[in-house]
């Protein structure tokens, strides 16, 4: 009999043992244009590199091409890309857009530091994984083999497996995968993981640090496609804040619709509770909750003056002081609950950060009636938090748990 060929032994990984870097927000130094915070920021990070958004300053102009994505490019990438289009004239301008509309693109000419982005906790002070987006992972993973000479075809079958696994459920929805899953594919196709630098978002940062000085505009980042998403804390944030925050729920009415705030609190709870039960670590197209908040203000449009009243100070920076009379009078008006300063001053002022905390907080028990839609609640409490300066966030958390004991009037 002829002898059998012996079978071969399947290839030992190399790389398992490897970790990627990772650089967090404390770890870089942030400059921006205060109004385009998103658009124009520039990292400099304690490890020397130079971080960018691939479009650097020309956002306006390529945010209607749709075969843009979006990357994290460093200042090596922008001189190469100088060097391969030393002037701005139309074909060269065409060529560089080209180049940096995705990193498949740009790989396929030059080499590159892999920037893989992450994103915090969507509830505040959790101790959940980082998380990344799906699609920027995907691309990355040819790249990464490509540049360490170990290339896999267009269509591998581990790669597609992926893909259809961890499909996007809808056109305005983007999942994200957790850093242990993340490290786990990177395994499975044996990448040398310290090729990866793994960066906390930027932009989702800067809009964190945004939303505590203005009070009102929600945390957002770019998704792989340009899209502006939010998280579901977010999102429902954001509905409560358009739609419940502005009303007296308990003696407006309109001349026109009758019960009319009966007939709308239904709808508010419902749009709430769907952006909540979308799976964890699902992000939503910003587009998607304004269209939805819209719509449901044309079921009463007089309920919501154009524009609406800055009852969040979001012209004033957080730690301003401001007279207490001011707020009190607010509050009365929409027959909100009144808190007293609960840093126990014995100024007759308050922070502006804690106005915030007061008017939003005082909104929640408002609208809800004791523990109705208990779960809602408490994700809107937590939400709260976000407002606040994180120096002061477990005296505020302190505060909310126990409102009648600590601060109301």
């Amino acid at each position: 009999m002829p002898k059998k060929e012996p079978k071969m032994s399947k290839k030992e990984p190399k790389y398992t043992a490897t970790k990627p870097r990772y650089l967090d927000a404390v770890d870089m130094l942030m400059s921006f244009n205060e109004a385009q915070c998103m658009t124009t920021w520039k990292c400099i990070c304690k490890d020397g590199s130079e971080l960018y958004p691939n479009f650097q300053n020309d956002y306006e102009k390529i945010k209607k091409n749709e075969n843009f994505k979006y990357w994290v490019a460093d200042s090596q990438d922008i001189r190469q890309l100088n060097r391969a289009c030393p002037n701005k004239e139309l074909e060269d301008a065409k060529f560089s857009e080209l180049l940096m509309s995705s990193m498949t693109n740009f790989t396929n000419k030059f080499q590159k530091q892999i920037y893989i982005r992450s994103i915090p906790p969507a509830s505040y002070g959790s101790s959940d994984e980082r998380r990344m987006f799906l699609d920027e992972v995907f691309e990355a993973i040819p790249i990464l083999l490509k540049q360490q000479k170990t290339p896999i075809k267009k269509n591998d079958k581990r790669l597609q497996k992926y893909r259809e696994q961890w499909k996007n459920p809808a056109a305005h929805l983007y999942k994200t995968m957790e850093n242990s899953e993340f490290l786990k594919i990177l395994e499975e196709f044996d990448i040398d993981k310290t090729k990866v630098k793994v960066i906390q978002s930027p932009s989702h940062e800067l809009c964190r640090l945004r939303l505590i000085q203005t009070g009102m505009d929600p945390i957002k980042l770019f998704s792989p496609d340009m899209e502006l998403v939010l998280d579901t804390t977010q999102a429902v944030s954001m509905v409560f804040q358009s739609l419940v925050c502005g009303v007296n729920w308990e003696n407006d009415q309109c001349d026109v619709h009758e019960n009319c705030l009966e007939g709308l609190k239904p709808k508010f709870i419902a749009l709430m509770k769907e952006y909540m039960a979308i799976e964890k670590g699902t992000y939503i197209a910003v587009k998607h909750v304004i269209a939805a908040i819209l719509q449901l203000k044309k079921e009463c449009t007089i309920l919501y003056p154009s524009p609406p009243p800055k009852l969040m100070l979001n012209e004033h920076p957080p730690n301003q002081k401001c007279p207490i009379d001011p707020y009190i009078k607010v509050a009365d008006h929409f027959n909100l609950p009144v808190y007293l300063n609960f840093e126990f001053s014995f100024e007759d002022s308050i922070h502006v950060w804690m106005v915030r905390v007061f008017m939003k907080f005082g909104w929640i028990q408002q609208f809800f009636d004791g523990d109705e839609e208990k779960e809602l609640q408490d994700l809107l409490i937590k939400s709260v938090l976000f407002l606040v300066p994180e120096q002061k966030a477990r005296m505020t958390e302190h505060f909310m748990k126990n409102p009648d004991v600590l601060g109301k009037k």
